[in-house]
């Protein structure tokens, strides 16, 4: 789990590690600001350095103009750097190993069935 710090991130991953069935061991938080490459780059080893490999990304980040159309430009810059460029290089710092891994994200056992 990333998010910037703070106690969002720290009460949400209270939230899932209580849910996990193997409880703190299944579950990370890293304090991150996606706009920062560098804290990307973070992320992603300390995704690998504790899981060994990522199979499923995803991939959400958003951030919003309080003043819409009136805003300052840096805000409406900080907002692009969250919205458009972050996912982009979150995907350039994943994707390169997921597809190197050769495991598909989510497997289907036997009999299972399919739900649309």
């Amino acid at each position: 789990m990333a998010d910037l710090p703070g106690p969002d991130l720290d009460a949400a991953y209270e939230v899932v590690r209580q849910l996990s069935a193997t409880g703190s061991r299944a579950v990370r938080a890293v304090p991150t600001d996606v706009s920062d490459p560098q804290q990307i780059d973070r992320l992603h080893n300390a995704a690998s350095d504790a899981f060994g490999m990522v199979n499923v990304l995803v991939n959400n980040a958003v951030s919003r103009v309080e003043r819409g159309i009136n805003a300052d430009l840096t805000d409406w810059r900080r907002v692009m750097e969250v919205n458009v460029w972050a996912p982009i290089q979150t995907t350039r710092a994943f994707l390169p190993d997921m597809i190197a891994s050769a495991h598909p994200g989510r497997r289907r056992s036997a009999g299972s069935a399919t739900r649309h």
